[in-house]
């Protein structure tokens, strides 16, 4: 008898590629086709900023060696690395954008990629850090791709529009892929129809608060100077004093009118005045000094 001898792959590499030779001709040549999931999110970052982040989690390492060789592995050498990660994102930037269509109030936006946050990962790690070199015969890609738009809004409500315009975009459940947010990262109300009767698409409202207005204050007259402090004893002549002067004036009064009777010199009503201010002022400093009390 003879016994069938099987040939022992050594290389797994050399395995993934008659794998993939065999099933080549079942697979795609872009990133928006049925060998990745596909996820969208809308968020409105501020009145003038929209912000469209498209995700692509590829189902397993064969479905990720399409888009391999499509120009991520630029060499094919099996192992893909940054400059040709960078390469590879201008590449998809351009070839995505042709099929991404944002509106607001029905106006087309222009969207810009944000190069910076385009990220690569492994699929079994998307959360993690951003890969800088991925073996083809294990990975399976993870892509983030994020675009940008400006506009201005007026306050008051408005409408975003996102669908897709490539026949290769496998979007099975709008619901689930097609996604809105506002500023605050909470879900905005979203419906779904057909575009052109063919292509899922989200609609989705968020309001814009109109800025709050000061009103102008009336004219504030100009404060006055502040009082100048008088020292402590300075503002009012004490009591012990007044009194001391009304008896003084009384005295003199009581002199003069004496003078009037007795010599004959003199007026009788200077001196008489004088004698009614002197007793005027003992009383007022009696009453001050609390001596008197007034009923």
């Amino acid at each position: 008898m003879f016994r069938r001898v099987i040939p022992r792959i050594a290389c797994p590499r050399l395995a993934l590629g008659i794998v993939v030779a065999l099933f080549a001709g079942s697979l795609h040549a872009h990133p928006l086709d049925d060998n990745a999931e596909l996820n969208a999110r809308v968020r409105v970052v501020d009145e003038t900023t929209f912000e469209l982040v498209l995700e692509f989690r590829y189902k397993g390492v064969i479905a990720s060696y399409t888009e391999f060789r499509n120009g991520l592995d630029r060499n094919l050498d099996g192992r893909v690395t940054q400059p040709e990660m960078k390469q590879r994102f201008v590449e998809l930037a351009d070839e995505i954008a042709l099929g991404l269509n944002l509106a607001l109030d029905g106006q087309p936006l222009l969207l810009e990629p944000d190069f910076k946050r385009f990220t690569l990962q492994h699929a079994d790690d998307p959360d993690g850090k951003p890969s800088t070199e991925l073996e083809t015969a294990t990975a399976r890609i993870f892509y983030r791709l994020v675009f940008t738009a400006q506009a201005e809004t007026a306050s008051g409500e408005h409408l975003l529009e996102f669908a897709f315009s490539s026949p290769q975009t496998v979007v099975t459940s709008p619901r689930d892929q097609l996604l809105a947010f506002g500023s605050d990262g909470a879900p905005l109300p979203v419906t779904y129809d057909l575009a052109h009767q063919v292509f899922p698409r989200m609609r989705a409202a968020f309001t814009v608060k109109a800025a709050a207005v000061a009103r102008p204050q009336p004219e504030q007259p100009p404060a006055p100077p502040p009082d100048t402090p008088v020292p402590e004893g300075l503002g009012e002549i004490p009591g012990g004093l007044t009194l001391g002067a009304g008896t003084g004036l009384a005295l003199l009064g009581v002199v003069l009118l004496g003078r009037r009777l007795l010599r004959k010199q003199g007026s009788l009503g200077p001196a008489a005045l004088l004698v009614l201010a002197g007793v005027a002022v003992v009383l007022g400093a009696l009453v001050r000094l609390g001596w008197l009390k007034l009923m």
